[in-house]
């Protein structure tokens, strides 16, 4: 039976470590991120989070109201709306501002009250007259001002994001926020506008908060009021996608982005165009020195790679200077027989040779420490060599020149 491959060793170190960089990355999400976004600013009718407003279009349906979301342009609603319909507009997105202020003018010269809320929806509306906040957005409860039912809701919590410039009279000023204009109501036509600085009182996290329930209902009028709540200013028309907004779904896309550019990646990098590797010739040593290191390497020899390279070195000092290989190097008689051939570098040599002879005897000798003694040796030879020629290896050693010794001495 044919046996499959086994994978590279690198190749397995590849996939655990991206195993548990994975598993790392799936358990930091679980832990740390939130099981719904809270960051959306939109009001949206369809939002449960705390900037949404959910609880507000629920509240209306429940309440007797005749509720519903308007996701098509304003333009289609036009033929629908009477003097007894509200439409709402919180905080549209600015891209849809400039071409749907001509069908807001429509709907309230045909008598809908129409509530927009924020800066965005400040500029919606004919004779606007807002003024942004340049620095920080104050946080207040409003003032109530004037006697009109809008004003009489009692004390609201909102931040502005702009306020209304008071120089119309004919546009009452409802609340107002250090004395600057926050809740505005004046006539267009047939219709009224009713203007927030800010969508907090019919929001998820805001209605609740003091009396802001009765302002956003006296805002949008008596019970039985036609309600279009607009969607199509904030981009949002229901689908499918609508119902996956504050659930996990997301993060699990994610995740599943990460697994497959894992898998294309590992699989790019088995698959993508290989490189042949250098051809070399049989006529060089590097084949056999490759295949001496392989097999050293895997038997765990590197006691016998020294002691290789020390019985050559020792064959190689007693052609030159004559000094038996059976003469040791922690004999009494090495030193001098070092100082005499070799003067100013026998100390060098006898401490090589000492390192060398304890190396041999080591049965776990490391193959860091087995490299340095067999570079040491090589470097002791080369010095040899260059003495041999009348070349001093090391700066300040005498030339020395080869001369017949008795292997007595």
């Amino acid at each position: 039976m044919k046996m499959l491959a086994s994978i590279d060793r690198k190749d397995q170190t590849l996939l655990l470590g991206c195993g548990a960089l994975l598993i790392v990355f799936i358990a930091v999400l679980a832990l740390f991120s939130p099981a719904r976004d809270n960051d959306d600013p939109t009001p949206s009718s369809y939002s449960t989070t705390p900037h949404g407003a959910k609880a507000a279009y629920e509240l209306l349906r429940r309440s007797g109201y005749e509720v519903e979301r308007q996701s098509s342009p304003l333009a289609d609603i036009a033929g629908r709306i009477g003097q007894h319909d509200t439409v709402v507009i919180a905080e549209p997105y600015w891209r849809s501002v400039a071409a749907s202020q001509a069908a807001v003018k429509t709907l309230l010269e045909k008598g809908a009250r129409v509530l927009v809320t924020g800066y965005s929806g400040g500029w919606l509306v004919p004779e606007s007259a807002l003024h942004a906040y340049r620095y920080s957005r104050p946080r207040c409860n409003a003032d109530p001002n004037g006697f009109q039912t809008l004003a009489s809701s009692g004390a609201i919590r909102i931040i502005p994001e702009a306020y209304w410039k008071q120089s119309n009279p004919l546009q009452d000023v409802a609340y107002t926020c250090n004395n600057d204009a926050v809740a505005v109501t004046y006539k267009i036509g047939k219709g009224t506008v009713v203007w927030w600085a800010n969508s907090l009182p019919l929001e998820n996290a805001g209605i609740q908060q003091q009396d802001n329930l009765v302002f956003f209902l006296n805002s949008i009028g008596p019970r039985g009021t036609h309600v279009f709540w607009d969607e199509s200013l904030h981009g949002d028309v229901p689908s499918l996608l609508s119902y996956t907004r504050g659930t996990p779904l997301s993060l699990a896309a994610w995740q599943g982005v990460l697994v497959a550019s894992l898998l294309l990646w590992s699989y790019g990098r088995r698959s993508g165009p290989i490189r042949p590797d250098p051809v070399a010739l049989r006529s060089t040593p590097i084949e056999f020195v490759h295949s001496l290191g392989s097999l050293y390497q895997v038997s765990g020899a590197a006691q016998t790679a020294v002691s290789d390279a020390y019985q050559q070195f020792r064959q190689r000092l007693e052609r030159v200077a004559g000094i038996p290989q059976a003469l040791a190097a922690d004999a009494a008689l090495m030193p001098i027989v070092l100082r005499q051939h070799f003067s100013a570098d026998a100390a060098h040599l006898e401490k090589t040779l000492l390192a060398s002879e304890e190396a041999r005897q080591t049965e776990k000798l490391s193959p860091n420490t087995a490299l340095a003694r067999i570079q040491a040796l090589h470097d002791c030879q080369n010095m040899i060599e260059s003495r041999v020629q009348g070349q001093p290896a090391l700066p300040g050693t005498q030339t020395w020149k080869k001369t017949p010794s008795n292997p007595s001495h």
